[in-house]
């Protein structure tokens, strides 16, 4: 069964363009107009009414395929913070029994999806010798979406979950669950929305809340260049990378018309054999060509990385980890010693202060932070700093998730 997750992935190419980048600085050379476009984004960034009250509030998100592991430290993560509101969670259709049970118990609403047969317009672009997991998702669809892959079905159909909601009547958050977890409510954390929600059935200026990548990613990366060269005859942007895995609405009717344009897109997309991609990520681009082109507005503000509800931490992730790897290499068998002078000299060490204080991305506890200081409401990308962090810290903090529940 295909394991699904919006997709703002850390290639080992790209992994291996920005390993060379790390040092024992806490961040990565920018192009300069990256820092500008920095400043720019953060005096975009919506000044009017918080909202700390998450009862009324939904998060969505695709989850086919998962363990329940995954589901406790996404759930029980969301859950512990205190959050009282909706979850509602696209599952598969053969969804395993502990889970299910798990997540029914978390007061979670199911969907169970439908695999089905793929449009050939989709399945003509798969090499048959290609059997990868994500050549696999690439020509994976769901019901009743049969001409759109699975990593675009999505859409659709958590907008069909969203509008089929009748309690639904707040914020929503749209994001990836595999490497989700939170760290507090993120709809009682102090974080502006946007707009005042007295107002809940029309879309207003600012509603819609998309999410930079750290500044070193921008979209010259491959991952949107290519596919906007492709299909939009030679566009390119030279602008912050924005995260297609991470999306939030004040308001319910602000998020439909976020998805209704995705979906929209897409089909534009899909009529175009230019615009015809066998991979994934190509939705990525879309999300990023939305914004830039002007058709979210003037709905949506870009959010700087670290400044607004959610902390992408995905590419300091992959090249601190690499770092990592270089100095365990470096060292020798001193460097995995617990407490030798050498092991506590890594980037990452095994214990709760696991991420060196030079990076600046933690606070004591070993949380990650804002620059404001506070706790990050929703960590995202979180496996890319690999073991240490995903398994072990974890693991360890029982306070965090529901991992050790029976």
């Amino acid at each position: 069964m295909v394991a699904s997750t919006f997709l703002c992935p850390l290639s080992n190419l790209y992994m291996a363009q920005v390993t060379t980048a790390i040092t024992t600085t806490p961040t990565t050379a920018a192009e300069p107009n990256l820092e500008e476009q920095d400043n720019k984004h953060e005096k975009q960034a919506p000044t009017t009414k918080v909202f700390n009250d998450s009862s009324t509030a939904t998060v969505m998100g695709m989850a086919m395929g998962y363990g329940i592991e995954t589901y406790q430290i996404f759930v029980g993560s969301l859950r512990r913070t205190g959050y009282t509101g909706n979850i509602i969670l696209a599952v598969s259709s053969d969804i395993k029994a502990n889970s299910e049970h798990y997540l029914k118990s978390q007061n979670v609403i199911l969907h169970k999806t439908t695999i089905v047969e793929c449009h050939e317009n989709i399945t003509a672009k798969f090499n048959p010798r290609e059997s990868s997991k994500h050549a696999q998702e690439a020509i994976t669809c769901i019901a009743p979406y049969d001409t759109i892959k699975v990593r675009w079905g999505r859409y659709p159909v958590l907008r069909d979950q969203l509008i089929a909601c009748k309690t639904c009547t707040g914020p929503v958050l749209i994001t990836d669950v595999r490497d989700t977890l939170f760290q507090r409510d993120p709809f009682a954390s102090g974080y502006d929305l946007g707009h005042t929600l007295d107002d809940t059935t029309t879309v207003k200026e600012g509603s819609i809340q998309v999410f930079q990548e750290h500044k070193s990613i921008s979209t010259q990366h491959w991952l949107v260049k290519f596919k906007l060269r492709t299909c939009k005859n030679e566009l390119q942007y030279h602008e912050p990378m924005l995260c297609s895995g991470t999306t939030i609405a004040a308001t319910k009717q602000a998020m439909i018309f976020y998805l209704n344009q995705m979906h929209d897109e897409m089909k534009v997309w899909l009529a175009d054999g230019k615009c015809h991609f066998a991979g994934n990520g190509d939705d990525q681009a879309i999300h990023n060509y939305l914004y830039y082109a002007g058709k979210l507005a003037p709905y949506a503000v870009a959010i700087p990385n670290r400044m607004g509800m959610v902390h992408t931490v995905g590419a300091q992730g992959a090249m601190i980890l690499a770092a990592q790897q270089q100095y365990l290499k470096t060292m020798g068998p001193a460097a995995t010693t617990p407490n030798t002078p050498e092991a506590n000299a890594a980037p990452m060490r095994r214990h709760q202060q696991w991420l060196d204080p030079v990076y600046d991305l933690t606070d004591d506890g070993g949380y990650f932070t804002n620059y404001d200081g506070q706790r990050s409401p929703v960590v995202h990308q979180y496996d890319r700093f690999g073991a240490i962090f995903s398994h072990f810290w974890v693991r360890d903090h029982s306070n965090l998730t529901d991992l050790k529940l029976k």
